[in-house]
C-alpha cells in the first residue's frame, strides 16, 4: 500500500525543492521486495527535476528494498524544477506483491491534459452507405479545467 498515491506540488519556482512524503506499508504476511522508479514525466525534459529518496536524503529510484510484514517505510519524492513549466509523471511500484502498482504527480502551474480512450477506433470492412457507431471518452486528467 502507498499512501498518498497521488502527488500535487504546489507552484514551485525555479531552483527551489519541495518535498512529498509518502508511505509504503506491507499489508502482507511475508517479507516484501519492492523497488521503485519514475516513468513518463512530460515533458521529458523534466526528468531531472525528480528524485525518489529515502527521508534520510538517500537516492531511491531503482534500489531493491526489503520491507518486513506489517512495517511501513516512509519515502520522499522530491522537485527542484529548473524552469517554470507544467510537469506530470508516475512513480511505479515492483515487487514480490503481485502487479506492479502506479502513482502520479503533477507539478507547476495547473493545466487542463485531455486523455482520450480508446486511443484508436476500428471500422472493420465497411460498403458504401453503411452505417457504425464506435463511442469514446473525453476525459480531463489534468488540474485546470478543459476547454
Amino acid at each position: 500500500e502507498v499512501d498518498p498515491c497521488d502527488f500535487f506540488f504546489p507552484e514551485t519556482p525555479a531552483g527551489d525543492t519541495t518535498e512529498m512524503l509518502f508511505d509504503v506499508t506491507n499489508t502482507g504476511g511475508a517479507a516484501m521486495t519492492w523497488s521503485m522508479n519514475l516513468q513518463e514525466i512530460n515533458p521529458h525534459a523534466a526528468r531531472g527535476d525528480f528524485a525518489l529518496q529515502n527521508t534520510s536524503g538517500q537516492p531511491a529510484s531503482g534500489n531493491q528494498d526489503t520491507l518486513p510484514a506489517g512495517n511501513s517505510r516512509t519515502m520522499q519524492l522530491v522537485y527542484t524544477p529548473t524552469e517554470d513549466r507544467s510537469v506530470t509523471g508516475k512513480v511505479r511500484f515492483a515487487g514480490n506483491f503481485g502487479p506492479s502498482m502506479t502513482c502520479t504527480f503533477a507539478a507547476g502551474p495547473a493545466v487542463a491534459e485531455a486523455d482520450v480512450a480508446p486511443s484508436q477506433l476500428y471500422w472493420g470492412g465497411m460498403s458504401s452507405g453503411d452505417c457504425q457507431t464506435r463511442s469514446f471518452v473525453v476525459a480531463n486528467v489534468g488540474r485546470a479545467p478543459l476547454e
